[in-house]
């Protein structure tokens, strides 16, 4: 029963995203004013289809538009580009390698070595890289934007994390460090980062960090590097924020259209099959906060 209900709403979410292919625009007025914010995203070959929804997301409900910058997981970038044809403003389109290329020339052997080796650690590289080089806010491509997104306004919070509604960390990196506290605390999520200068300056013993992540790495010690990071040095955005839930996975009827809502996005982890592309239909068929384009 259970793979039934799955199955009724993947196929649900094809329907829905044919949909938002039909009544997404082709092309985009390039007159809007644009901002020095730069938005980052890591995108592969699966992520190519949502990188128009969550480009028009931002277009349709912030203030400015950023600079953009998509980094592959080592999809090719004439591929990446070709997906974004229709987005009018900058766009800059690399590779994590490019990223990986900027630390091997500080000699952090073993945080490029921790690319080289994991998925996750060329996301966490690639947030490194261009967190460094000026302010960043990374976002998943399963990440829709209600309105634009509070960003610290100084140099005083060099990390800022979204926030989870469960503990997906690598215990055994937890332990090793000893930041078991992670455990109490409400957990954090690495869909939405904001990061501001080097954590190898801010953090201290980062390079042991780095060398535990290219010896013992698995698929939640990125996730869990970044909120070691944000506990000791940063902050976070609250769920009222950014949500993320898994209650509505089978609920049709979402609680959080309107202009009483206060989420500024969205991160659809359980449900990017299907609510992801519901989601993106109303962003492209309302207007600012809501109302509901003539």
């Amino acid at each position: 029963m259970a793979d039934l209900k799955y199955l009724t709403y993947v196929t649900l979410g094809r329907g829905l995203k044919s949909v938002f292919n039909i009544v997404s625009p082709r092309k985009l007025d390039p007159s809007r004013e644009t901002s020095d914010v730069k938005l980052m995203m890591f995108c592969g070959k699966s992520g190519t289809k949502m990188l128009k929804p969550v480009l028009i997301s931002i277009y349709k409900r912030w203030k400015k538009i950023p600079k953009v910058v998509i980094v592959t997981d080592g999809t090719d970038v004439d591929q990446i580009k070709e997906s974004v044809t229709f987005w009018p403003y900058p766009l800059t389109v690399k590779t994590w390698k490019d990223c990986a290329d900027y630390f091997a020339k500080q000699n952090k052997k073993d945080l490029v070595a921790y690319a080289e080796k994991n998925i996750w650690g060329k996301k966490l590289i690639s947030i490194l890289a261009e967190g460094e080089q000026a302010p960043t806010l990374y976002c998943d491509t399963d990440v829709l934007w209600f309105d634009e997104p509070s960003l610290p306004r100084d140099n005083s919070v060099p990390i800022r994390m979204a926030s989870d509604d469960l503990h997906c960390y690598s215990e055994p990196m937890i332990h090793y460090f000893k930041t078991d506290d992670l455990l109490k605390k409400n957990p954090l999520n690495a869909g939405v980062i904001y990061v501001n200068g080097s954590m190898f300056n801010r953090y201290k013993d980062f390079d042991k960090v780095t060398k535990y992540l290219s010896e013992h790495y698995d698929n939640r010690t990125e996730q869990t590097t970044f909120a070691m990071l944000a506990n000791e040095i940063g902050d976070r955005w609250s769920l009222n924020d950014i949500l993320l839930t898994t209650e509505d996975t089978y609920r049709p009827f979402p609680s959080y259209y309107g202009k009483d809502k206060k989420h500024f996005a969205r991160h659809h982890v359980s449900t990017k099959k299907w609510w992801f592309w519901r989601d993106a239909i109303y962003v492209v068929m309302s207007g600012k906060n809501g109302t509901v384009k003539k």
